[in-house]
C-alpha cells in the first residue's frame, strides 16, 4: 500500500512512517507524532494520524491527537513541550501500548537544541483514548543525544522487550 500523509485525502504526500505494529490482526502503522511547529504555532498535525491496515489492504486514517496528548500530559511534555516518537508496540499480553519516545522535551522546539533531547521515558497505556498512561524510565545513563528508534518484544520470552537508541550526527 501506499500511504497518503495525515487524514489520507492529501494527494501527492507521503505518510512519514516511523514505527508499526500489529493489535488485533491489524496493522498499526504511526509517524512521530506531534505536531509541526512554525512561527510559533502548529502548522499542521499530520503527523497525528495512525494508518490502520487490515489483511485485504485496506486503508483507514485514524486521528490520534488525543492519545498522543494523553501521552505528553502524563509525561509532563505538554505545550510548548513535545515527545517525538519512532518506537511503539503492541503488547497483546498486558492489553496496552508502549511507546518510547526517541526525543521529550520541556520547551518548544529549538532547532539549536534539536539532537539534544534523548528521551530515557517508557509510556504504557490503556484505554481506547489513552486514559491510563503509567510512566516509567529506562535505568540507565541518559545520553541526551540518543533516543530511541525502535522498541520489539522477544518471541516466547515473558516481558522481555528490546530497545534501540540511535543517536543523528549531522
Amino acid at each position: 500500500v501506499i500511504l497518503a500523509d495525515g487524514d489520507g485525502r492529501e494527494v501527492g504526500k507521503g505518510f512519514k512512517c516511523e514505527w508499526g505494529t500489529v493489535r488485533q490482526g491489524t496493522l498499526h502503522v504511526g509517524s512521530v507524532g506531534r505536531e509541526f511547529m512554525g512561527h510559533g504555532h502548529a502548522q499542521h498535525t499530520r503527523s497525528q494520524y495512525v494508518k490502520l491496515i487490515d489483511s485485504s489492504s485496506r486503508v483507514l486514517a485514524e486521528d490520534w491527537r488525543t492519545r498522543y496528548e494523553a501521552l505528553r500530559a502524563a509525561s509532563g511534555h505538554s505545550a510548548p513541550g513535545f515527545l517525538w516518537h519512532e518506537a511503539a508496540l503492541w503488547d497483546a499480553s498486558k492489553g496496552e501500548w508502549l511507546f518510547m519516545p526517541r526525543r521529550a522535551s520541556h520547551s518548544a522546539d529549538d532547532d539549536e537544541a534539536d539532537g539534544q533531547h534523548g528521551s530515557d521515558l517508557m509510556l504504557w497505556a490503556s484505554g481506547a483514548e489513552f486514559e491510563q498512561v503509567r510512566v516509567e524510565h529506562v535505568k540507565a545513563e541518559l545520553n541526551p543525544a540518543r533516543g530511541f528508534s525502535s522498541v520489539k518484544l522477544l518471541p516466547d520470552q515473558v516481558d522481555t522487550i528490546v530497545a534501540l537508541k540511535t543517536e543523528e550526527v549531522r
